[in-house]
């Protein structure tokens, strides 16, 4: 791990050959870079963020906020020492003061709790039952009550030993919205930028092959559809999980329809589970532990077995679907759509956390009591009025939904998808977290956003790569095809008990065996079918190992 420590100012530990540069100038003043300035040539940002150091706050703020690109930055010039992470998170810093006094600024866990000797004493017991219940923290706080995490668009500064000033130079904003653009004019824009957003990837590719994880769903699609349209020949598309599963079989003819290369990556239960027990995983789930967020383990097996393949050269660029499916609108919640102007203000909140608590806090039925509900509730919207958020609209209130997973969820647990790139030595890119993506769907209109009604019907309309009429939607099947019968058999069986039980039965006894990408393949069949509580999916269990790594058991308690 290279460390490089700024005298009278922070200590920095960043993982070791993890995408990070180091470089100091002719005076000693260091810079840590991570990522990439989309408006810069390569080696151009020391330079820049250098500059900073001699800037206000206010100036500082203005700065980061004309950058586009992906990236994390720590510079220091002995006596000020500035953090930031870009305007999604994409690559996280914390920073606590260690036991000298000073502060450490780190990129993942190991360096923070050796530094600071942190045990289970620690931890946060309001932070570990949020973990426990939705797989993240909310708000800057992360697993231990001495460390704090910089938030999506925020930076810190860092001057002798006094506490960081901490500021937010970019929010994501659904509540924006347009008014008096034509339905028309919103497809044409959409078009527009997605063409220019995928323009830039190729540029930045300059090049280098594109390994593309083809999936049946939209995201992926629209960047493989969007690249044949644009022209771009060196796009190799993979897939993986159980043989013929139907994500595997809609991408193969995805692929198909638009010339592109694609291969299958196969994953059976005794493989993933070798390779989860070698040292070469063990250090990716160190890497990724950035004390906010259970780490997202979906690709790290298939890119270990990408690093076999010679269709994919190191110097490749992986560039998946995320999170189109979010940013598009399909996340926001039916029962936010309707009118609720006669609604009172606090039956609307309940309204909208009921929502929240049924998508985000759900991974065990157990630990949604009262209590430990009102109190997440209440961090909820201390977020929203931090972020100066339209409480007393009501035709906002899916904005408010929008922004709160924006800022958690999303940023905090799913795009630590690219740690698994990045610890395997794969650079990457995010088309569709594009700085342009942000601004324009945040300006959308609940009535398009609903449903993807404007990103389904522009793309329809388009039909790039001729894969969105005939292709589209790709059929479902559950595999493997012997378990067909016996989980029809068992559901109408189930059916004089209503719905409610047959879901639970089929998460206890089928999910696992059933799982097309074999992510349950973490934990034995037996554990899950014998466990009396109830689980929404596997990163139930992966987030109880999570915390079993620190000491705490599955509902965040220590050990």
């Amino acid at each position: 791990m290279p460390e490089f420590e700024v005298e009278d100012s922070a200590q920095i530990l960043l993982g070791n050959d993890y995408g990070w540069r180091l470089t100091k100038n002719e005076q000693g003043a260091s810079v840590a870079f991570k990522g990439h300035f989309a408006s810069r040539a390569l080696g151009g940002e020391a330079n820049f963020l250098l500059e900073l150091l001699s800037l206000s706050r206010a100036e500082v703020a203005r700065r980061l906020a004309s950058l586009d690109g992906n990236f994390a930055f720590v510079v220091s010039d002995g006596v000020r020492t500035i953090a930031a992470v870009d305007r999604i998170r994409s690559i996280p810093l914390l920073f606590a003061r260690n036991r000298s006094g000073r502060w450490l600024v780190s990129d993942h866990a190991a360096p923070v709790r050796a530094g600071l000797e942190l045990g289970v004493n620690d931890v946060d017991a309001v932070s570990a039952n949020e973990i426990a219940l939705s797989g993240y923290v909310l708000s800057d706080r992360t697993l231990y009550r001495k460390v704090s995490a910089l938030l999506p668009g925020q930076f810190a500064v860092f001057e002798g030993r006094d506490v960081p000033s901490t500021e937010r130079y970019a929010l994501y904003r659904p509540w924006l919205i347009k008014r008096g653009v034509s339905a028309e004019a919103w497809r044409a824009n959409l078009l527009d930028g997605t063409a220019h957003v995928l323009e830039k990837l190729v540029a930045r590719a300059a090049g280098r092959r594109i390994l593309l994880p083809l999936s049946a769903g939209l995201d992926s699609r629209l960047i493989a559809s969007g690249l044949k349209h644009l022209g771009c020949r060196d796009v190799v598309c993979f897939s993986y999980g159980r043989p013929g599963n139907h994500e595997a079989e809609a991408a193969r003819r995805i692929a198909g329809k638009l010339g592109y290369p694609w291969h299958m990556l196969p994953t059976t239960t005794a493989e993933f589970r070798a390779a989860r027990a070698s040292a070469d995983y063990q250090r990716y789930l160190a890497l990724a532990d950035n004390l906010v967020a259970t780490p997202v383990e979906q690709d790290v097996y298939p890119v270990m077995q990408l690093r076999h393949m010679d269709w994919a050269p190191q110097d490749s660029i992986i560039v998946n679907g995320q999170s189109g499916d979010f940013i598009s609108g399909n996340h926001i919640p039916a029962r936010l759509t309707g009118c609720l102007d006669g609604m009172s203000r606090e039956l609307r909140e309940a309204l909208i956390f009921d929502c929240m608590v049924a998508k985000h806090f759900d991974l065990w039925d157990d630990l949604k009591t009262p209590t430990t509900l009102a109190a997440i509730k209440q961090a909820v919207w201390s977020e929203f009025r931090a972020a100066d958020a339209p409480l007393d609209d009501p035709d906002l209130s899916f904005a408010l939904y929008e922004f709160f997973e924006f800022q958690n969820r999303q940023c905090k647990y799913v795009l630590g998808n690219q740690r698994g790139y990045e610890v395997f030595g794969w650079d990457w890119h995010l088309p569709l977290w594009d700085v342009e993506y942000l601004d324009f769907w945040q300006s959308v209109p609940m009535s398009l956003k609903f449903g993807q009604k404007l990103y389904r019907d522009s793309l329809v309309e388009a039909n790039w790569g001729g894969v969105w009429t005939s292709l589209l939607p790709a059929p479902r099947w559950v595999t493997p095809a012997w378990l067909r019968p016996i989980r029809g058999a068992v559901r109408i069986a189930c059916a004089p008990f209503g719905a409610n039980s047959w879901h639970k039965f089929e998460k206890r006894v089928f999910a696992h065996v059933m799982d097309p990408l074999r992510k349950y393949a973490a934990v034995s069949w037996f554990t899950v079918a014998l466990t009396n509580r109830s689980h929404r999916n596997v990163v139930s269990w992966l987030t109880a190992q999570y915390l079993g790594r620190h000491s705490l058991d599955w509902a965040g308690r220590p050990l």
